[in-house]
């Protein structure tokens, strides 16, 4: 069994590692963290837990090591939305062990996600893990993943109604795994939403893709910020967005794909679109390519379109009725996503979505 110690040790050889890759931005405070930490069951935050896998729970912040690699791990991210010395404060600090060859689905428990847990995520070698996660209400949440080789990742996170609050992925893969993020939103009313995804690809033959699929109404404020940073050879990565915004919504999506100069030969490809339905919504869809290596493939596609009024009135003339013209045309435009879903749990959850726009 995986201890303590060990993913701390284990967090450390990361951090050294990333440090001497990339510079790490030192501008934000690191608070004082007591040596001796009181540890808690992990029985009450996280009751399904299955045996084999293993949960701390930490008052705050179990090392200045991790508030280092997060920190390093936001830098890279382009954005400013994180503080971390207000995760330091957090005190809901998870680590959580998945051993060597484990298969198995875990689901993030509703009440662990509404009191801004910043959970470190070891997967071991080999293991083939899903998460789901689900929030309603306000909150936030950071996840980083530490995916040791051949292992394989997916994390999926639906965020409806009045889901308020920041939201916070990223991994950093070793040759030779996969990590797939795939997001579901749907926000309506008056609340305001962020969110923020990076795959770090430090091993070679990693593939890391993003998936996300957003509805937005009435006056919600969605932002998001998706990056994949290619930084050894040979690895390759999708961001693959589609949203539906309409009514007085505003909606932000920054997208990134950053290859560099030690990554040639990879591939990696920037794919978003918006649909805009009938309002006054604000739409914002950036895509950016950051490339210094040689011997890549990279691109990206970025639309914000109206529906096609001709293809409306193509099946109107057909005897559909408008209001279900308009439906079959929104979901046909979402299920653009599907072919790159992996996993058929969360196949079924992205079909059911599409079926509700």
């Amino acid at each position: 069994m995986v201890t303590v110690q060990t993913t701390v040790n284990i967090l450390k050889q990361q951090l050294r590692h990333q440090l001497a890759v990339l510079p790490v931005d030192r501008t934000a405070p690191i608070l004082n963290i007591p040596k001796s930490l009181p540890k808690k069951s992990p029985a009450q935050a996280w009751p399904s837990l299955p045996p084999e896998v293993t949960l701390t729970m930490f008052d705050r912040c179990p090392s200045k090591d991790q508030i280092d690699l997060a920190r390093h791990w936001q830098s890279l991210s382009l954005t400013k939305t994180y503080d971390v010395a207000a995760q330091a404060a957090s005190p809901n600090w998870y680590v959580l062990n998945i051993p060597d060859h484990w298969q198995g689905e875990l689901t993030l428990p509703n009440e662990l996600a509404t009191h801004w847990p910043v959970i470190f995520v070891c997967v071991g070698k080999s293991a083939k893990v899903t998460f789901t996660e689900s929030r309603a209400t306000a909150g936030g949440l950071s996840v980083y993943i530490i995916a040791a080789p051949h292992s394989h990742i997916h994390w999926h996170s639906t965020h409806t109604a009045a889901a308020t609050g920041q939201w916070y992925g990223a991994a950093k893969l070793d040759s030779n795994s996969t990590c797939q993020w795939s997001v579901l939103d749907a926000h309506h009313g008056a609340n305001n939403a962020t969110r923020t995804i990076v795959n770090h690809h430090l091993g070679t033959n990693g593939r890391g893709t993003i998936i996300g699929l957003t509805a937005a109404t009435d006056l919600s404020r969605t932002f998001y910020t998706i990056t994949n940073a290619h930084l050894v050879p040979t690895n390759s990565g999708d961001v693959i967005w589609r949203a539906v915004v309409g009514g007085k919504a505003k909606f932000d999506l920054n997208s990134w794909v950053k290859i560099g100069a030690a990554a040639p030969q990879t591939a990696s490809f920037l794919d978003q679109r918006v649909l805009m339905r009938a309002g006054t919504a604000v739409v914002r869809s950036v895509p950016n390519l950051v490339i210094d290596a040689a011997d890549v493939a990279a691109s990206h596609r970025a639309t914000i379109s109206p529906i096609d009024q001709t293809a409306k009135w193509f099946l109107t003339s057909r005897g559909v009725l408008p209001r279900q013209a308009e439906q079959l045309l929104i979901r046909g435009f979402a299920s653009e996503l599907m072919p790159y879903i992996t996993n058929p749990v969360i196949t079924t959850k992205f079909q059911h979505a599409i079926t509700t726009l």
